[in-house]
């Protein structure tokens, strides 16, 4: 089961930095670890949230995750095949390990800081800072990550239903420094964002053999039909 461990925010009431009185923090205290342990039960915090630490005032939020890809295959050859492709074989790899801290501090600013390990090497992975709900414009992101084109290539691989991406991901941009601002409206059903970014990834060679260019990267999307909770819906969006 996964643990989710936090320092909960038990200093101000709701919306207001107003103290609570002692009994009514341990009252809260109680209920929120009584969420959390039936939390725990259902193996969820561990694998979407990782471990939280939280200051008592809520200046500063760390959660610190991991994501794991694991990959075994044995195969096994009847006797005519043995003898064009040798013995039995099995093999296992870690595809793709990765260990991430991020969370907010200060007031309405967010950190992501992510190491991967893809075949033996350690490289960086999606790091930025962003900063919410600035009027109009949303959030702005600055760092590495993802560009804001193609539906599969934004998704993370633990929300896909295979370990690998389709071949067609192989021409969207990957992770690449740059800025982005993004917003939504009408209730969440409407999403826009756009950047500009230096390709510095696995597009560079197709974008600018010297490593030169910009990119200015955008993506619309939208959910005209949305009923029942979610249940039903129609999502369209163009990058």
């Amino acid at each position: 089961h996964g643990l989710d461990f936090q320092r909960h925010r038990v200093a101000a009431a709701e919306g207001e930095g107003v103290p609570l009185d002692t009994e009514a923090q341990e009252d809260r205290q109680e209920e929120l670890e009584l969420e959390a342990e039936k939390s725990s039960r259902l193996g969820l915090p561990g694998v979407l949230n990782g471990f939280v630490w939280d200051t008592l005032e809520s200046t500063l939020e760390l959660r610190v995750g991991a994501q794991f890809l694991f990959d075994h295959a044995s195969v096994q050859h009847d006797d005519d095949l043995e003898t064009v492709f040798g013995s039995d074989t099995s093999d296992s790899e870690v595809r793709n390990a990765v260990i991430n801290f991020r969370g907010s501090f200060i007031r309405d600013v967010d950190f992501h800081f992510e190491l991967e390990i893809v075949s033996g090497d350690v490289e960086l992975g999606t790091n930025y800072l962003e900063r919410r709900d600035i009027p109009y414009l949303g959030t702005l992101r600055v760092g590495q990550f993802v560009e804001p084109f193609s539906l599969e290539r934004v998704t993370s691989l633990r929300h896909q239903t295979f370990m690998e991406r389709s071949l067609a991901s192989a021409f969207a941009p990957g992770k690449n420094p740059g800025v982005m601002a993004t917003n939504t409206h009408l209730e969440n059903r409407l999403m826009w964002a756009a950047g500009v970014f230096v390709p510095v990834g696995s597009q560079e060679s197709v974008i600018d053999s010297d490593g030169n260019g910009i990119e200015v990267t955008t993506r619309v999307t939208g959910l005209p039909i949305l009923r029942d909770e979610g249940r039903q819906l129609l999502h369209v969006g163009g990058s």
